[in-house]
């Protein structure tokens, strides 16, 4: 429930806990808002806990990730429409702006650090599928359920999915090859 409360489409997921707050529960929303492209701190735990575990550095040679996207942005802003936006105009494409940045930023530093070897394209360890988004149309609007987009949605997935074939293929793979090494 709480991975979906969006601020200003639905509200915070109330869970209660043991823990020391004043009020007994955590008032919980959709982890976007502060990581919307999560892959760098999964990343980071990932390393933190095996370092617990095995008291060992975890080496960026030994790990694979692969993050699923739910769409960028394309939206664009034109001087003249903007230049005048007060607090209120500014709200909503302002935190368009900030979450599809961070996420498109993150991508991008993961893109360049999780190369192992060199920097041939085949020697990597991360994977980023996403698609962008129009906004012909209202497709990029998070609350956009309609019939019709679902099946733009659809399209789209379909068009990255054949767009990213060698990825995937080179993906499965990496995958079948580890799953050989380690059965368990």
């Amino acid at each position: 429930m709480a991975t979906s409360a969006a601020p200003t489409f639905f509200p915070p997921y109330q869970l209660d806990t043991a823990h020391t707050t004043d009020e007994g529960y955590y008032a919980l929303v959709d982890g976007g808002v502060f990581a919307n492209n999560p892959s760098s701190l999964a990343m980071m735990e990932a390393m933190i806990s095996y370092k617990r575990k095995t008291e060992e550095e975890l080496h960026r040679k030994d790990t694979l990730v692969v993050s699923l996207g739910t769409g960028s942005l394309t939206k664009k802003y034109k001087y003249r429409d903007v230049k005048n936006w007060g607090q209120i105009k500014w709200a909503l494409p302002l935190l368009n702006v900030v979450l599809d940045g961070n996420s498109e930023s993150v991508a991008f530093q993961l893109q360049q650090l999780m190369v192992t070897k060199g920097d041939k394209e085949n020697n990597r360890n991360y994977y980023r599928f996403q698609l962008q988004l129009s906004s012909d149309n209202g497709h990029d609007k998070i609350d956009n359920a309609s019939p019709s987009n679902i099946d733009h949605l659809e399209e789209r997935g379909e068009k990255l999915i054949e767009h990213s074939k060698k990825d995937l293929d080179e993906l499965c793979k990496l995958l079948k090859e580890d799953t050989e090494l380690y059965p368990n």
